[in-house]
């Protein structure tokens, strides 16, 4: 996946960019899949942040780039963006077949 995303890249200019990394850390098991502690994460960053994430597409990725601030991956003062494109549709379905018991 990143050697797609750096030809990708390198089409668009001559430079070379080197400031960025795909993780594949924090699938949980694949696409759909979660467990118990994603669901529990998503939950609690709407109790705190009162965003509401899904747990399929966006609440992998803010499990992730939380888990890698605690284990101080990234350099002191950095900018983190994280964009939130939606995917709250699929929770209702996830909740009405007992994936997801009162997270929304």
């Amino acid at each position: 996946m990143n050697t797609n995303v750096k030809n990708l890249l390198s089409g668009l200019d001559k430079q070379s960019f080197t400031n960025w990394h795909i993780n594949l850390d924090y699938h949980f098991g694949g696409y759909a899949k979660v467990s118990k502690e994603l669901i529990n994460f998503c939950s609690e960053f709407k109790a705190l942040h009162k965003i509401e994430v899904e747990p399929i597409y966006t609440g992998k990725m803010l499990y992730g780039i939380f888990d890698l601030i605690q284990k101080n991956i990234f350099p002191e003062n950095s900018i983190i963006v994280a964009i939130h494109f939606g995917g709250l549709q699929g929770l209702k379905g996830l909740e009405q077949r007992g994936v997801i018991k009162n997270l929304i």
